[in-house]
């Protein structure tokens, strides 16, 4: 019998708007829309942190959320709580950093999992999670105080403003429908969002689902269970296979992690490279190949598990030799910027009693102007005159009034001036005395002015303002211009975290720490602030992690670093709470809010990260249309033997072939090298290298005078001559040293004028005496005692 359809059953009029992971694929969806249609009339993409945005600001204007707590001020709450409510297990690590932001963790992934703090401390789990629970709720009600929320309770609040009728956001209220796409991570804060969302519009996840392969479809059962027993009105759940995006692909990776079948031929390469410098110089080389091929470079991805510990400076050197334009959209962080760590290492200086060396770099530093009128001397001088007078730091020894005082001495009994003794003792002791002018004690405001004010003083904020000429070419100058970018944008970090944290404390409430206290807060604060990202805007290769990719597209992917540790990922530890104790957790909510492995008989519980690398594995590959370059080096950094990633041996089996090894070749042969100081390298190790010194076999030799004549009749000629003269010092050197011909001029034989000038310098008597230490010296090695008399 038919039924009367109802109002409520009616479809929604409105666009169907999608929720994307982050801003890159909101970007990329609208302009594929926008090459679609030409123009797109409504907001059909946001991201998710948009999305949770929004919610909040419509829950705030309806006052049912307070204002959201800046990073400033939920680390000072928290720093609070672990030093001031912190009793038991925790007690002897309350003041040290690590746990304040163990705690801010914490903290977010109860919230993800519907727990609050008070709820962890009634729990019948032990005393740790009762400890945390307590910690955490001291710091939940200092912000509540002062009516601050941190980000993931206010979007829990916001969450529950929907579910009561609330109003929504203006572009969601004129939605026909909400798509989300492309997340995987669905906790339950997450699902609550969907099921109240479902309850208003109409709501749809979408998730990959590769079916028959439960390495692929293991992390996302969870879900699709929670999901599942969500009662209606609730969201709709499209499952897709993502292999069908990348159809030139598609049998390679319906192969991949399958349990049998024959091997898939398919456009993917797969290249093991001798270190990670030489991986690097490989991805450059593939890169600048494809862009040459007629490949658009914003087409080109290049990616890795993961961008830091170096991984993003070195690729982006390596295409930058390369003349390959890049992209990183994500910023790098502010932390190991030169003028934060200058910043930072003031106030360790103090605390350290100011040991030479790190002094030394500080009065070296080409960020500050520390020299007054009428002090001329070289950094590379005050370094000798510090390290000839064998001072310690200030505390050992009388400290430096004490050895520079006895240098000079020594200086004026050997007739000898000591004006350069005494301009470096000026400097020194006028740096210490202003050093120590730092608050010991003191308020984050104090702190964080007084440290702000001698900065200014010592010029730092006026050299980041003036550009350095730099007269050494179009890449040099592009670097330099580059390095003085990161170096300003550093310095609006440091500045803006120091006005932060003070007017942070005057909302949370004034709180007196030291000095160290304060350098570890500001430490912690900008290791997780970020920079401005580098490369160019557009028309660049893409360096993206690889999380970035799944639902993103490129016509070429090369995926670098697949090493056993890095891709799969170790799985992260948890510092405040074991794996035991968060399934006991879960027991006792009767609820998934930890991520832990499971044991038998526990259903329900939110798949471990390390169940997810195979899923995020195979998205990636599905971004690349038209062919995959797998990269691994053999060994790592400090030259040991480095595992490849069982992930590369899956696809050398989908594929049936074995991978392709990068010969060690530190400098590329002539048709690969990407600019001219790679040329000048080759032509140099070609032409006059000795060939029986060479790793690799000599080349024709007409082919080699060949290549140096072009270069020495272009503008690189110059070069190339001064690259001639140092090799034939360098012949000379290496045949003296086998005894093959009597040291020259670039050995070590002095004669002549030269000679008659060093005699004084190596005349010994009973003025002057050798010492044991200097004839062992000569003994072992009288290049040694040449280098120390001679060459200072």
């Amino acid at each position: 019998m038919p039924t009367q359809l109802t109002l409520a059953e009616a479809r929604r009029r409105g666009p169907r708007i999608a929720v994307l992971p982050d801003g890159a694929r909101v970007e990329e969806r609208l302009g594929y829309l926008a090459r679609q249609r030409g123009f797109v009339p409504f907001r059909i993409a946001l991201s998710l942190v948009e999305l949770g945005r929004e919610l909040i600001r419509e829950a705030q204007r309806a006052g049912s959320c307070p204002e959201v707590a800046s990073r400033f001020a939920l680390q000072l709450a928290l720093r609070q709580a672990a030093r001031d409510h912190s009793p038991g297990p925790y007690f002897a690590i309350r003041n040290h950093a690590g746990y304040a932001r163990a705690l801010g963790d914490l903290l977010a992934a109860l919230t993800e999992g519907l727990l609050e703090p008070e709820e962890l401390a009634a729990l019948d789990v032990g005393g740790r999670a009762l400890a945390v629970g307590r910690t955490l709720a001291a710091a939940r009600a200092a912000l509540d105080r002062v009516g601050l929320a941190d980000p993931h309770r206010a979007l829990r609040l916001a969450v529950e403003h929907v579910e009561r009728g609330g109003a929504l956001p203006r572009e969601l209220a004129g939605a026909a429908e909400l798509e989300f796409d492309g997340i995987l991570d669905w906790t339950p804060l997450r699902l609550k969002l969907a099921k109240a969302l479902a309850a208003r519009l109409r709501v749809r996840i979408r998730l990959p689902w590769s079916a028959g392969r439960p390495d692929l479809t293991d992390a996302l059962e969870p879900t699709l269970r929670a999901v599942e027993k969500l009662a209606d009105p609730a969201p709709e759940l499209e499952l897709f296979d993502p292999a069908e995006e990348a159809p030139a692909l598609a049998p390679f990776l319906r192969r991949l992690f399958a349990a049998d079948g024959p091997p898939a031929d398919a456009p993917v390469e797969l290249v093991s490279c001798a270190s990670p410098g030489a991986q690097a110089r490989e991805v450059a080389r593939r890169c600048a190949g494809l862009i040459r091929s007629g490949a658009a470079p914003d087409s080109i991805a290049v990616a890795a598990r993961s961008l830091a510990n170096g991984a993003a400076e070195e690729l982006g050197a390596a295409l930058d030799r390369a003349s390959v334009p890049w992209r990183e959209r994500r910023g790098r962080p502010a932390l190991p910027a030169p003028a934060v760590r200058l910043a930072l290492s003031l106030l360790e200086l103090i605390d350290q009693d100011f040991p030479r060396e790190p002094l030394i770099e500080l009065l070296s530093s080409r960020l500050l102007w520390l020299a007054e009128e009428g002090e001329t001397l070289p950094p590379a001088a005050l370094a000798r005159v510090l390290r000839e007078s064998h001072v310690r730091d200030d505390a050992t020894a009388g400290g430096y009034p004490a050895a520079l005082s006895s240098l000079a001495r020594r200086l004026e009994r050997k007739e000898r001036s000591a004006a350069h003794v005494e301009e470096t003792s000026r400097r020194v002791q006028r740096t210490i005395a202003a050093l120590r002018r730092l608050p010991a004690q003191g308020t984050l405001r104090e702190h964080g002015a007084a440290l702000l004010e001698l900065l200014g003083r010592w010029g730092l904020f006026r050299r980041l303002r003036a550009k350095e000429p730099v007269d050494a070419g179009l890449a040099l100058g592009r670097a330099a211009a580059g390095a003085l970018g990161r170096d300003q944008a550093a310095a609006r970090a440091l500045e803006a975290a120091c006005g932060g944290f003070a007017a942070a404390a005057a909302r949370v409430g004034e709180m007196r720490m030291g000095r160290t206290e304060f350098a570890q807060l500001l430490a912690q604060n900008l290791g997780d602030a970020s920079l401005p990202p580098g490369g160019v805007r557009g028309g660049a290769v893409q360096l993206v992690e690889l999380r970035e990719l799944p639902g993103r597209s490129f016509d070429h992917l090369l995926l670098a670093g697949l090493v056993d540790g890095e891709l799969p990922a170790r799985p992260p530890t948890d510092p405040l709470l074991s794996d035991d104790e968060r399934r006991a957790i879960n027991r006792a909510a009767k609820r998934p809010v930890f991520r832990a492995g499971s044991e038998s008989g526990e259903p329900g519980l939110l798949p471990p990260r390390q169940g997810e690398e195979p899923l995020l594995f195979h998205l990636a590959l599905c971004a690349a249309r038209r062919s995959v370059t797998l990269l691994w080096p053999r060994s790592d950094a400090q030259g040991r033997d480095a595992l490849r990633s069982p992930f590369a041996d899956e696809a050398a089996r989908a594929l049936g072939r074995e991978p392709s090894l990068v010969p060690l070749q530190p400098i590329p042969l002539a048709r690969e090298c990407a600019d001219p100081s790679e040329l000048l390298a080759r032509a140099a190790l070609d032409a006059f290298a000795e060939p029986a010194y060479r790793v690799t076999p000599p080349p024709d030799p007409d082919r080699a005078r060949v290549l140096v004549a072009a270069l020495a009749a272009s503008r690189h000629g110059p070069r190339l001559r001064r690259i001639a003269r140092a090799a034939g010092a360098e012949r000379e050197r290496v045949r003296a040293f086998i005894g093959e011909i009597a040291p020259g001029r670039f050995s070590g034989q002095l004669s002549g004028a030269a000679l008659q000038r060093a005699l004084p310098v190596f005349a010994f008597g009973a003025d002057g005496p050798l010492s044991a230490h200097q004839l062992e010296d000569h003994a072992t090695c009288a290049f040694r005692t040449l280098g120390k008399r001679l060459l200072r």
